[in-house]
């Protein structure tokens, strides 16, 4: 299992912060994965392509990530109804199949996921992912 904790909020401000530090001071969410393949069935489940993307955040003091845009905008854009669908797509995806995952709790996190960066003082804000960095997928 991986733990893997996204954040929201603007590239410079991710830059300058410890995990510790970014979980203080910005919105933050985090998931246990069976397995980085998880990943790539989120932009499957997201998108309709099983592609992962994030970019890592240049002179970071932790090795941060960005999602994609494509990725950011998914969710972004997505109505509660459509994330709910993309919950309930993701549990039918493996890795998360066989472990007959509750659908529903795949969806809240993807209603949290949304959260971090829309809304009410959040405009602008980007999604940061930070895990282990020998953990994420090939894309």
């Amino acid at each position: 299992m991986i733990p893997v904790d996204f954040f929201g909020c603007k590239k410079e401000q991710i830059v300058t912060c410890s995990f510790e530090d970014a979980c203080d001071r910005f919105p933050c969410t985090g998931i246990t994965m069976p397995n980085a393949s998880a990943l790539i069935s989120l932009g499957e489940a997201l998108t309709g392509r099983a592609a992962f993307s994030a970019e890592p955040v240049p002179l970071s003091l932790e090795p941060f990530r960005e999602l994609s845009d494509c990725l950011q905008a998914a969710v972004r854009e997505a109505s509660a109804e459509e994330l709910m669908d993309a919950g309930a797509r993701w549990a039918e995806l493996l890795p998360w199949k066989p472990l007959d995952t509750n659908p529903m709790d795949l969806a809240g996190f993807l209603l949290h996921l949304q959260s971090l960066a829309h809304g009410p003082g959040r405009e602008g804000n980007s999604i940061f992912l930070l895990m282990q960095p020998d953990s994420l997928p090939a894309s």
